[in-house]
């Protein structure tokens, strides 16, 4: 019989939640960045309805980055956005959710 150390299996268990931890701010930063992206190729004349649902997906997909990081202690959110250069527009919408027509 071995006897186990406490210490180790609680490291092991913390590497791994910081990996699953990463791996959701990451996948979120994506969809985040795909985003963004589809909102800035959107033409200036486009239709305002096309406009208005690409700024709304960006905000989603902005917001529930801002969650993740916010759930791992990750306060700056300001400069996490000034560093994916998130427009204002897409600011004033985060939490926001559209009225059901």
């Amino acid at each position: 019989m071995t006897s186990r150390d406490p210490d180790a299996a609680l490291a092991g268990i913390e590497a791994e939640l910081m990996g699953e931890a990463a791996q959701s701010l990451g996948l979120a930063g994506r969809k985040m960045e795909e985003a963004l992206a589809r909102l800035t190729a959107c033409p200036a004349d486009a239709r305002p309805s096309l406009r208005r649902l690409l700024l709304e997906a960006a905000a989603e997909a902005t917001f529930a980055y801002v969650v993740v990081r916010e759930s791992l202690g990750w306060r700056d959110t300001d400069a996490a956005l000034d560093l994916y250069g998130v427009p204002m527009d897409v600011r004033a919408r985060l939490g926001a959710r559209p009225a059901d027509d």
